[in-house]
């Protein structure tokens, strides 16, 4: 038995422990500190953005309020939404008064006693989403020893009020205004969420038929694997076929460059015809009628030398005609 009572023991410790609670019951202060990117990390409004997440205090105790974050913060108490809009177009939380910080910079703290038992929320005026409540209790309050017997009576059970056009909706507006706020803007949407819970949505709120929509089935459109073609070519019934314009200019380069081809092999053939074989068949008839001339010496030497001019001025002639007509 005495086992059972020492497991038990343990086993309440051990849950104490891993629930994040602060109580400031038999202690004279009580800490609270923002957590690490809580101003930028919307998920901290289910996660907790501060530590310890739930704070159970006495009147009396000195509750201190630490900034550890790298920005800005306020401990402000209050919290619920303004039936007022603003000049930026959404209804802002709005203080209790029972204590404000004020903007607190990082490393700086701020300090609250409280002197009434019950449930305090409290925000950050500068990150909306920062939200928590410190549950006050108050160590003088005794629970009687012998508490009276109350007879229940039995409870009558009420029909639910016909609700009405909600209290904001200003009738001489088109009640459409309401409906395009809450569709367009997420502020406004959480705002009548938060505040207006018992209308079903906002067509209700501001008196409007709530239209049926209809679920339109798309078609499905079945898509076909296309052909990756190389360059050059096109898919055409489901097969790679070259391009028409590709084609034409492809044969033209060809038939282009046999033409350049061509005509290199004929300026080449012409010139080894110019400078060989013509000065050679001239050199051949120049030696030819000199060698059947009977004359002397000083004539054949002078014949000489008219044949060369002669045969040089035809060489001449014959190299300019034939380069011009294989150009």
């Amino acid at each position: 038995m005495k086992f059972l009572f020492i497991i038990a023991i343990v086993a309440v410790v051990m849950i104490g422990t891993m629930i994040p609670i602060s109580i400031g019951q038999n202690q004279d202060r009580v800490f609270i500190e923002t957590v690490d990117e809580a101003g930028f990390d919307f998920s901290c409004h289910v996660l907790g953005c501060y530590t310890p997440a739930i704070v159970i205090v006495s009147v009396g105790d000195v509750v201190t309020m630490t900034n550890m974050d790298s920005t800005v913060h306020s401990f402000t108490s209050g919290g619920e939404r303004s039936s007022v809009e603003n000049a930026f177009g959404y209804f802002p939380k709005i203080g209790d008064g029972v204590f404000d910080s004020g903007i607190l910079l990082p490393k700086k703290n701020f300090e609250w006693i409280p002197e009434n038992a019950g449930r305090q929320p409290y925000y950050c005026v500068v990150h909306s989403h920062m939200t928590v409540m410190i549950i006050v209790n108050d160590p003088n309050k005794t629970v009687p020893s012998n508490p009276t017997t109350t007879t229940i009576e039995p409870t009558v059970e009420l029909k639910p009020k016909k609700l009405g056009i909600a209290s904001f909706v200003d009738q001489s507006k088109d009640p459409q205004h309401y409906i395009d706020r809450y569709n367009n803007e997420s502020i406004y949407k959480e705002w009548f969420d938060e505040n207006y819970s018992q209308y079903i949505s906002i067509y209700q709120a501001v008196g409007m038929k709530e239209p049926i929509s209809t679920y339109l089935e798309k078609p499905i459109v079945e898509v076909l694997p296309t052909l990756n073609c190389g360059i050059g070519t096109i898919e055409k019934n489901g097969i790679c076929v070259a391009e028409t314009k590709v084609v034409e200019k492809e044969l033209v380069k060809l038939e282009t460059n046999s033409k350049l081809e061509s005509k290199e092999n004929l300026i080449k053939f012409c010139t080894i015809l110019m400078m060989l074989v013509v000065p050679g068949i001239m050199i051949v008839l120049y030696v030819i009628i000199l060698w059947k001339m009977n004359s002397d010496y000083i004539s054949r030497v002078f014949a000489a030398l008219i044949l060369f001019g002669i045969f040089f001025v035809i060489w001449i002639a014959l190299v300019f005609g034939v380069l011009s007509s294989c150009m």
